[in-house]
């Protein structure tokens, strides 16, 4: 159930009761491919597990479309829910749409060659519970895709689209999104949440995702290890980092938030690490991890049923203990927070109605306290009318409740779309905005009410919460699955699903896709562009 349809039911229940540059390049080099930038996935929501929504590529000028997918392999009208981020892989994108068929709705999982646009396979997955915007996630150590929709969590795999695994919850999944773990060894876990959102029977539920092997990793893909009371959920997605798993939620509605750590590595239901209360406030999305020199920081938001622009609170803690750092009015949300290194923090939120609007607040985090710098309807808003209400058309329209922004670190740019003008926020997007993050403060101050100058961009019939990897951003909205930016190379060379030392080989021997920067001609700078790709790793300090 989505927020603003709670947000009724809860006022009829309180009524009653109460990066970097380019690899070898900077952020204003060509879009050559001899200067591929580190981030060539997206593998899950908000990018990565620690959910910074932070990619260090750099983006496009402009809204050119690369292609758009907006029908399946039988000519059937594909439309992508609202909020369902696409994930992508150096190959494919993979995003979540429904068909009709037989005048009954289905819904697929479609994997889209990123080169062409064209389908590679499509399967048919289980109906999301309650119009849920859930976004697949990518198992890359184990070449699978893996989405959660109404109970059942389901694996597929990466190249061919064959089903690997799949578990029946006992609880629905609501607008939560998983997280997958890569360093432990080979028992990595997935984390989902489980729903309840008026309850208190929502859970953090971990699931094995690596072969089982011995004693190492007695179980089997696909199996649940354990399930964890975190009382109400509702869209909370966890976020993980060095062995621990983190979540905010729903808590006790109208009473209390709560934000938990578990010991990701737990092999039966462990206790919480550390537990934290926000009074008064609850969770309805994911909270952001940051990671540096003087510790680690967790970021969540809060969802308010009343109140205006300021009735919510983005919150810090020290992830260490759950301590408190500080708290700040914001906008209602169910948004993740970007947070950046150097301080700023992007929060999106709001809904058309209920005394609210969307908007984006850019703040900045100064340790111990922070700061607003910048709140897009409040500082556009220009009250044509006098009434003291911030009504459409009298400030910037950006954001939204369950729109997730992306930081372009190579651009230093954010990409976000607007929600739709109607208070139930599920129909596909249509507007998706490239600003410059340097027009927005603290880097820069936007001139007077209405100024727009921070705007590099605006396209329509796309806005839905946008990915971004090489030179591309992916989003979905009335017109389809768009990919903006210019089409990126091919480096599999022999077409086995990896890039590697066998794409090498086989380049060498005169077999297989060798045009790897796909211009027409194979020389010397297809073999330069692969041997950058294959030592990516390496190159990057050991990232996949």
């Amino acid at each position: 159930m989505s927020p603003p349809a709670m947000q009724r039911v809860s006022a009829k229940l309180s009524g009653a009761v109460a990066i970097t540059a380019a690899l070898g390049g900077s952020p204003t080099v060509a879009h050559s491919a001899a200067s591929a930038p580190p981030d060539s996935a997206w593998e899950m929501h908000c990018g990565d597990a620690m959910r910074r929504g932070v990619s260090a590529s750099i983006t496009p000028g402009g809204m050119g479309a690369a292609w758009t997918l907006s029908m399946d392999g039988q000519g059937r009208a594909i439309t992508f829910p609202a909020g369902v981020t696409p994930v992508c892989t150096r190959d494919r994108v993979y995003a979540i749409g429904s068909v009709i068929v037989s005048a009954q709705k289905q819904f697929w999982l479609f994997a889209v060659d990123r080169r062409s646009g064209q389908l590679s396979w499509s399967r048919q997955i289980t109906t999301p519970a309650t119009d849920s915007w859930s976004s697949p996630v990518i198992d890359g150590r184990n070449g699978a895709v893996i989405t959660t929709t109404g109970k059942v969590v389901a694996a597929f795999d990466l190249v061919s689209g064959a089903p690997r695994w799949s578990v029946t919850l006992g609880r629905t999944i609501v607008n939560a999104s998983a997280v997958i773990t890569d360093d432990l060894g080979l028992s990595n876990r997935l984390f989902i949440t489980q729903y309840d959102g008026f309850g208190s029977l929502g859970a953090l539920t971990c699931i094995n995702v690596d072969p089982a092997y011995g004693v190492v990793n007695p179980f089997a893909p696909g199996q649940v290890l354990w399930s964890a009371s975190i009382a109400g959920s509702s869209g909370n997605s966890p976020a993980y980092a060095a062995g621990v798993v983190y979540c905010a939620s729903v808590g006790e509605l109208d009473v209390y938030g709560q934000v938990q750590a578990f010991d990701a590595r737990a092999v039966s239901e462990p206790g919480p690490l550390w537990v934290q209360y926000v009074d008064g406030h609850n969770f309805f999305g994911g909270c952001t991890l940051r990671a540096g020199e003087d510790g680690l920081w967790l970021f969540a938001a809060t969802y308010a049923f009343s109140g205006g622009v300021e009735a919510s609170r983005l919150v810090k803690l020290n992830a260490l203990d759950g301590s408190v750092v500080w708290s700040t009015p914001c906008n209602r949300t169910a948004s993740t927070p970007v947070v950046l290194e150097d301080g700023r923090l992007f929060l999106s939120g709001g809904v058309w109605g209920y005394g609210t609007a969307p908007s984006l607040e850019v703040f900045v985090d100064a340790g111990a306290s922070v700061t607003r710098a910048w709140h897009s309807a409040l500082s556009t808003w220009q009250d044509a009318d006098g009434d003291g209400v911030l009504d459409a058309g009298e400030f910037f329209a950006v954001g939204g409740w369950n729109q997730q922004p992306v930081y372009v670190a190579g651009s230093d740019e954010l990409w976000i779309g607007t929600i739709p003008t109607s208070t139930e926020t599920t129909g596909p997007y249509n507007a998706l905005h490239q600003l410059d993050a340097q027009g927005l403060p603290p880097k820069g101050a936007p001139g007077g009410p209405g100024d727009r100058s921070f705007v590099k961009s605006t396209g329509t019939g796309m806005g839905a919460s946008p990915s971004a990897a090489d030179w591309n951003v992916y989003s979905t909205g009335t017109q389809g699955l768009r990919a903006i930016g210019v089409i990126p190379g091919r480096f599999d060379v022999n077409g086995d699903g990896r890039i590697d030392v066998d794409d090498l080989h086989a380049w060498h021997q005169g077999t297989g896709a060798r045009d790897c920067d796909m211009d027409g001609d194979v020389d010397a700078q297809d073999l330069s562009l692969l041997i950058v790709q294959v030592r990516r790793d390496e190159l990057e300090g050991g990232r996949r």
